[in-house]
């Protein structure tokens, strides 16, 4: 129960709302975007034409979490759909969910869904039924 709260929270954070500033929205698919690569707050504030500064505080104002961690949380998501492809290593999955290390991975993994990359995917392969 506590992955899936998890998970709800974590996929309604990183969607789009529709009450929220355009530059916002526009940041969101900037990130989602370019979900494998490196994606910085200046290069964010540039793409959707407001100072670094004024973005943090209507980012953070809009969506209640900081830009840092919507970034965190959409590679998250994204590592979550990649983890559904047994055939990719946990190596290839950081690394496309756009992670700079299997430790960075595997903590920010653990933070935002409950629990580890492997745990995660163990749970989604498991056939239906099936417990351990």
């Amino acid at each position: 129960l506590a992955t899936q709260l998890a998970e709800s929270v974590n996929r309604y954070l990183v969607a789009a709302r529709r009450h929220e500033p355009p530059s916002v929205t526009q940041a969101k698919h900037f990130v989602h975007a370019h979900a494998g690569e490196r994606v910085t707050l200046g290069q964010t504030a540039a793409h959707v034409h407001v100072s670094r500064h004024y973005f943090c505080k209507i980012f953070k104002k809009a969506t209640g979490i900081t830009f840092t961690e919507f970034v965190a949380r959409a590679r998250v998501e994204n590592a979550k759909r990649l983890l559904s492809d047994p055939r990719l290593r946990m190596s290839d999955v950081a690394d496309s969910a756009g992670f700079n290390s299997i430790s960075q991975f595997n903590r920010v993994f653990r933070r935002y869904a409950g629990n580890s990359p492997t745990a995660y995917r163990g749970a989604l392969l498991m056939p239906a039924g099936v417990t351990s």
